[in-house]
């Protein structure tokens, strides 16, 4: 056997011994950016000739040492087969020392290790991602009904524009803005929509543009356990009692601002990806702010996403309940009219006329396009 390579892939797993010891050392805190570093020494160690059962037992440790214990085993194995898929890293180099002692005979001197004596500190939390600035930010931007481009936008989207619609529009001339917020501005994603936690906080936003386009995550800020929310639903999940024991979840920003401006006394909740999660999890705790015996009307869009997000709902809602899924296309062949066959939504009815943003109107489709949950075809 070649000394100069075993000495090198000697010194390869000491490297990567040492990559998962200092993420371990670092313990909890900042544990998906923790996940995605060990994917380096899992490298190493393919590299160092490690066998599946050695580096699973130290991507398992680290898993559990920054606090992703649950999914310790999935991930372990998910990130080596990941490892092997983009190959080993580069065999560590010797340094003249090393050659020189295995050229003697001897072996190479042990790897000089760096001392740490302590965990690395925390890195002070990114200003990006503090709830209270982006508070302070929609506090100084501007009602959609005092921007022409909004009230453009949102006659075009066949929504009331006279109407206090619970969303911000950052003014062209506004100073002093964080870098993120100009960067969104100079793009044209001008209105901001504030994504609320279980308890009635604002802790991220969701920007989108007043003209076409598609709504854009701003990097820094997460989506996952939060809602759009009108002051209705604000209100009770901060503890309030609802003023009718009526709720209505939808999807995406154009369906919310469609059922708040039918329904601005009523709790409206938009939902999307990881927004709310099964009985059990964390993303449940919507559903606990609500009173029993609600009547709820899930109106997520009509697709396979959709119908996800709506078993997703149902499930989490205390009984007894009354659990409603509308569903745009029914609505649409009950009146004869023609959607978009590709994602069909209830903003595109409201464009194409299938009834109008007022309440009377919107009670008619809703009893038009729903039946209960556990009799719909794709959910009973």
């Amino acid at each position: 056997m070649d000394p100069y390579a075993e000495a090198r892939r000697r010194k390869t797993g000491d490297q990567a011994r040492d990559g998962f010891a200092e993420l371990r050392a670092e313990g909890t805190g900042g544990s998906w950016e923790k996940q995605k570093r060990a994917l380096w020494p899992a490298r190493l160690a393919v590299a160092a000739e490690w066998p599946d059962d050695e580096i699973t037992a130290e991507l398992v440790a680290t898993a559990e040492a920054i606090g992703r214990g649950r999914e310790a085993g999935r991930w372990a194995q998910k990130t080596l087969a990941e490892a092997r898929r983009r190959g080993p890293a580069d065999l560590a180099g010797l340094t003249r020392e090393e050659r020189a002692a295995i050229a003697a005979g001897g072996a190479p001197p042990p790897p000089r290790r760096r001392a740490r004596t302590a965990p690395r500190p925390e890195p002070p939390p990114d200003p990006v991602k503090r709830p209270e600035l982006v508070v302070e930010l929609l506090r100084r931007c501007v009602p959609p009904a005092e921007d022409p481009e909004a009230r453009a936008w949102l006659k075009s989207r066949s929504i009331p524009a006279g109407l206090p619609l619970p969303f911000h529009v950052l003014p062209h001339d506004l100073d002093g803005i964080p870098g993120w917020a100009r960067r969104l501005r100079d793009r044209g994603y001008r209105a901001l929509f504030p994504l609320w936690d279980h308890q009635g906080y604002v802790r991220s936003v969701v920007a989108r543009p007043l003209g076409k386009g598609k709504p854009l995550a701003v990097a820094g800020f997460d989506r996952r356990l939060l809602v759009l929310a009108n002051d209705a639903a604000v209100r009770v999940l901060r503890g309030a009692a609802p003023v009718e024991p009526v709720a209505f979840v939808v999807e995406g920003e154009p369906d919310w601002l469609t059922f708040t401006a039918a329904f601005p006394t009523l709790p409206v909740l938009g939902v999307g990806s990881g927004a709310w999660k099964p009985s059990g999890k964390p993303g449940s705790a919507f559903a606990e702010r609500f009173p029993t015996g609600m009547s709820w009307w899930i109106g997520t869009d009509d697709n396979e996403a959709g119908d996800r997000y709506a078993s997703d709902v149902a499930a989490t809602l205390y009984r007894p309940a009354e659990v409603w899924r509308a569903r745009v296309r029914r609505l649409a062949e009950a009146r004869g009219a023609q959607l978009d066959e590709k994602c069909p939504d209830w903003n595109d009815a409201l464009q194409a006329g299938v009834f109008t943003a007022d309440h009377d109107s919107m009670i008619d489709a809703l009893n038009d396009s729903a039946m209960p949950f556990a009799e719909d075809p794709e959910h009973g």
